[in-house]
């Protein structure tokens, strides 16, 4: 569907992680705009780096200019499922894998509304039309599927179906990669003592 980009528009990497504001986008653009003037050095890098991750991960490629899950948008407010990924606190993480029912109702707007006006400002970056779709790819978003309607009442959603024997297994796997590759775990396998204490997300379905 992303491929489809006259009717389709879904953030990349950068975008969720770099700039979830106007401004931001404007700089980071600038700055690849003056990389390119010069032969395009650190965009040479950066691409080598991402040849050397994407050896490591086989179901998700990682790239700056990729769809990347909107979920990291999350990480500038500190709100979200994925901060067991970028630190050791995973106690802070697991109200969000029951965002709907666990968290206050005051803590739930805040997030959703951020998360509403990056949408806002992607759309507004990317000059979409009424005839266009904001696309969103985020299996960690299943836990908050009411309060997206709540803020997108005209939204799609469509689940993929898995069993949760394939889901866990791969969920873990992915999580003690992302951990190798963003810091130092000390134990082997540690996302799973991590799911089979709070569960994952993507099973965690309102009812």
């Amino acid at each position: 569907m992303d491929r489809e980009d006259e009717n389709f528009a879904a953030m990349r990497t950068w975008e969720t992680l770099l700039a979830s504001s106007i401004v931001q986008r404007r700089v980071w653009c600038a700055l690849s705009t003056l990389d390119d003037r010069f032969g395009a050095p650190v965009r040479t890098w950066i691409k080598s780096v991402e040849r050397r991750l994407g050896g490591k991960l086989v179901a998700h490629k990682l790239a700056l200019e990729e769809p990347e899950e909107d979920e990291f948008l999350l990480l500038h407010i500190w709100s979200t499922i994925v901060i067991d990924l970028f630190s050791a606190i995973m106690e802070e993480a697991a109200a969000h894998t029951r965002f709907d029912l666990a968290l206050p109702r005051t803590d739930r707007q805040r997030i959703t509304a951020f998360y509403k006006q990056c949408v806002q400002r992607h759309a507004y970056a990317h000059g979409l039309s009424d005839g266009s779709h904001y696309l969103a790819k985020s299996p960690a978003f299943s836990p908050k599927v009411e309060a997206l309607w709540s803020a997108f009442p005209d939204a799609k959603l469509i689940y993929l179906v898995r069993h949760p024997l394939d889901v866990i297994p791969s969920y873990t796997s992915l999580l003690d990669i992302q951990w190798t590759l963003l810091g130092a775990p000390l134990e082997k396998w540690g996302s799973a003592r991590l799911c089979a204490r709070y569960g994952t997300p993507l099973v965690h379905l309102p009812a």
